[in-house]
């Protein structure tokens, strides 16, 4: 309901503001993953390996008008574990959601455009998360489950205003030189604390901790086509507020995409990301798989 709500609110606008023109057929794209995956997982203390199933959901709804094009973009995975002689695990659980409006400039350029853009983005996971307090104690008989993240708990929660550097085959780059940041992680437990004590402009609510943050920002949506059975895709978001490992957070994603046939695909996936309300070394997750999707 959140992601049609706030589709309708973004289009409702665009076509209050564009009315006097006739409007451009919206474009919407849909595809539907199910695969098998290899994980490895790699941070400053551990590594493991583990095979898993995954869903993914890809969500793309654009539409042009006579000042501005609507571009939005939903994207959810969720993948379980099945731990050998013992009970299913979650693995992956993620969700974004990505609404912009840019301004038409006409440009002529063959190249690429550079459009003012004001933008949305918002991050969460859909299921509850649980970990066993006594998973390894002998007295397994007192043991619980404790809830340590839940829908929007974790959140990263984005308004921003800059310029896009629109390419012709569909990249762009966005420097966003206002960008208000809202985050919460779970507070449920200690283990749950930020990396650093006290940081500015933090709030505590029921099980959260709130941290309000202002700066800027780049976002990056790279896609290139080597040939029609080979592509690369790069997305990427770095926000700041200052010179300082504890204001600055970001997320890098490198796919390898193979489609030896149409509805055959195998990927290898590498996400770096920091993020020091969680933890103040750098993380490093890499994925391999084969999937069959369904797209239309």
């Amino acid at each position: 309901m959140l992601i049609f709500l706030c589709l309708l609110t973004n289009l409702s606008f665009l076509q209050n503001a564009d009315s006097t023109k006739k409007q451009e057929s919206p474009i919407f794209e849909n595809s539907t993953i199910l695969s098998i995956a290899y994980t490895r997982f790699t941070n400053w203390e551990q590594q493991f390996s583990n095979i898993c199933t995954n869903a993914k959901q890809l969500l793309k709804y654009n539409r042009k008008f006579k000042n501005f094009e609507a571009k939005n973009r939903f994207y959810g995975e969720l993948a379980f574990t099945k731990i050998i002689d013992s009970a299913w695990m979650k693995t992956i659980d993620f969700w974004e959601l990505d609404l912009q409006l840019i301004k038409n400039n006409n440009s002529h350029s063959r190249y690429f455009d550079l459009s003012s853009t004001f933008s949305f983005y918002i991050s969460s996971q859909f299921l509850n998360q649980y970990k066993n307090q006594n998973y390894f104690s002998k007295n397994i008989e007192n043991s619980k489950n404790e809830k340590v993240s839940s829908l929007f708990n974790p959140m990263q929660l984005n308004f921003s205003y800059g310029r896009t550097l629109n390419f012709k085959n569909n990249s762009k780059i966005l420097f966003n030189i206002s960008d208000l940041m809202l985050s919460t992680i779970p507070n449920f437990d200690s283990l749950y604390q930020p990396a650093f004590k006290n940081p500015l402009n933090e709030y505590k609510i029921k099980n959260s901790l709130v941290l309000v943050q202002y700066g800027i920002s780049i976002q990056t949506n790279i896609l290139h086509k080597f040939n029609d059975h080979f592509r690369w895709e790069c997305y990427s978001r770095l926000f700041a507020n200052g010179i300082h490992p504890q204001k600055i957070n970001f997320d890098l994603k490198n796919l390898l995409i193979v489609n030896p046939l149409k509805h055959l695909s195998i990927s290898f996936t590498m996400r770096q990301f920091y993020n020091p309300l969680l933890d103040m070394k750098f993380t490093v997750k890499q994925r391999y798989e084969m999937f069959i999707g369904l797209e239309f």
